[in-house]
């Protein structure tokens, strides 16, 4: 059993970014976590996100599709389904969020606020995804289909939460460690 009853807390250089958590001789740093969680979220961005049946296909949409839309081939005649730009933020906040930890410039920027900012986009993620899976079942009772979500989704909406996780509890143990 891990005993975290000794925790400390170190800055490897001028940024909040550099956080070293050590608990139970085990190092972390919480941005390296961040980074990677966020950059598997764009890298998602591409794969399949929901899936809609009609007859005996199924067509599989990424958020890239989602976002710009897609031709699609159901009983020999093409389609063009149309795609909502607002869907691009399911790119961009995960895209912010790494960024911000890449770049130290952006970093002085947000002048130590940086697992704040973190986890208020994370939660501004959540809430894009959320109503993105409301737009695409709208859509698609309207024309009498059923989506189907993948797993690829809800790992998207995983990773989030292990980002506002690990940047809320970086930034109390930041705070608890100036006082």
């Amino acid at each position: 059993m891990q005993n975290f009853d000794k925790i400390n807390i170190e800055h490897e250089g001028d940024s909040e970014a550099n956080l070293l958590i050590t608990a139970s001789n085990k190092k972390v740093k919480p941005a390296t976590i961040i980074k990677f969680a966020s950059l598997a979220i764009c890298i998602l961005f591409f794969f399949p996100l929901f899936t809609v049946s009609c007859s005996d296909y199924t067509i599989s949409f990424t958020g890239f599709d989602a976002t710009f839309g897609k031709a699609v081939n159901v009983l020999g005649s093409s389609e063009r389904v149309d795609g909502n730009f607002a869907s691009i933020f399911l790119l961009i906040i995960p895209l912010a969020i790494f960024l911000a930890f890449q770049f130290k410039k952006i970093q002085q920027a947000l002048q130590g606020k940086i697992f704040y900012t973190a986890a208020g986009l994370s939660i501004i993620g959540i809430a894009a995804m959320n109503i993105f899976k409301g737009a695409v079942r709208e859509r698609a009772q309207s024309e009498m289909l059923h989506p189907e979500f993948t797993a690829t989704f809800n790992i998207m909406i995983f990773l989030y939460i292990i980002v506002v996780a690990i940047a809320a509890a970086s930034a109390y143990l930041l705070k608890k460690n100036r006082h």
